[in-house]
């Protein structure tokens, strides 16, 4: 793979990156407005959480949560190495020139 083309592979690779973190943006920010449009605030969720579950629930709710985020980070950590891997496949591979 030459300068050139590698180059380009990273462009590709950042570019599926970028959309993968932007996706995850949307989502947060579609999180955040159904939490405002239903006037919650994270502070009220916690605080909810503390009155009616208890330590547990709100232990429940850190490990849905860091769960929901280490999907979201193998999800783009996959698209990564998709495009890592389309890119390489391609390559097209040296002939051996007979010299005698």
């Amino acid at each position: 793979m030459n300068d050139e083309e590698l180059q380009s592979h990273l462009v590709k690779v950042m570019s599926e990156a970028k959309k993968a973190v932007d996706e995850a943006n949307k989502a947060l920010e579609r999180a955040d407005a159904y939490f405002m449009d239903q006037k919650l605030s994270p502070d009220d969720l916690i605080a909810y959480v503390k009155l009616n579950g208890g330590p547990d629930a709100l232990r429940d709710l850190d490990r849905q949560i860091e769960q929901k985020m280490n999907e979201i980070k193998a999800e783009a950590q996959t698209i990564i190495d998709q495009a890592f891997e389309d890119t390489s496949a391609k390559t097209p591979r040296k002939k051996f020139r007979s010299l005698i």
